[in-house]
């Protein structure tokens, strides 16, 4: 069966371009730094509330809004919630650009080491924007990346998030020292709780995954390693709570909230 013109043209636009999809993941695209190109709105429920402050808001960003059926957006994703933008792509930061950016005098920045899971490090990036982290640092490898999947789990949070990708997370640590910050790591096996630890600033705070945790050369490299007391049978927490937990503690010392 042949595909019609503008299904043709619907699908050259995609290329070259990212897809975000959900009401709050594209609304906040909408809000944020990313240029959306082209909205499509399920037009069996344009007049939903949500969709209708999407609506409002493309327009007054002059960005063109389509209204189709719910079968095409299926063509295009699977959790669209009946809306779907075509953005250009996310923009990293470099490490030297994200601190150039940086204006608070008491900065806090988020190192990712080894976060492959898209729904842990969306939840992450969520809780970060939550405490207005300054930045976030993910390395080149072993980590997930900025996708449709990561956007929807961190509801439209890396719209507001200046995120960095490096090379090699070991020397960024170093740059960081280099830069005064103070690199604190998170172990399970160390002797200072969280609410016994100092804090410096600028303060960099590196998480590693629930499976290996911060790499052994990355958590020697740290100027203090913390751990989170838990009294229950399972020891351990998922990775996205426990940055929640460290973060609350850290910007409450800070007199950040």
């Amino acid at each position: 069966m042949k595909k019609n013109s503008s299904l043709l043209k619907d699908e050259k636009l995609k290329k070259g371009n990212a897809v975000v999809e959900g009401r709050n993941t594209v609304y906040e695209a909408l809000r944020g730094p990313r240029k959306v190109k082209l909205v499509y709105i399920d037009r069996s429920i344009s007049k939903n509330i949500r969709l209708k402050q999407i609506s409002n808001l493309a327009k007054d960003k002059s960005v063109h809004i389509k209204l189709v059926d719910r079968n095409f957006l299926n063509k295009i994703g699977t959790q669209h919630q009946g809306v779907i933008a075509i953005t250009s792509p996310y923009k990293y930061f470099s490490l030297s650009s994200l601190l150039n950016e940086i204006r608070n005098k008491n900065p806090v920045i988020v190192l990712l080491d080894g976060i492959k899971d898209p729904q842990n490090f969306g939840a992450i990036l969520r809780t970060c924007q939550a405490f207005s982290v300054d930045g976030v640092v993910i390395p080149d490898r072993r980590s997930a990346k900025i996708t449709s999947s990561v956007c929807r789990a961190s509801s439209g949070a890396c719209e507001h998030l200046r995120i960095a990708r490096v090379v090699n997370l070991n020397k960024t640590v170093e740059k960081l020292k280099e830069k005064g910050f103070w690199v604190i790591g998170t172990s399970d096996r160390a002797d200072i709780s969280i609410n016994q630890m100092e804090i410096l600033c600028p303060l960099a705070i590196a998480m590693g995954s629930e499976q290996k945790g911060i790499g052994r050369l990355l958590l020697s490299n740290c100027d203090l390693v913390v751990k989170i007391k838990t009294s229950g049978k399972i020891p351990s927490l998922n990775v996205s709570v426990a940055t929640g937990i460290i973060l609350h503690e850290v910007m409450k010392k800070l007199k950040r909230i």
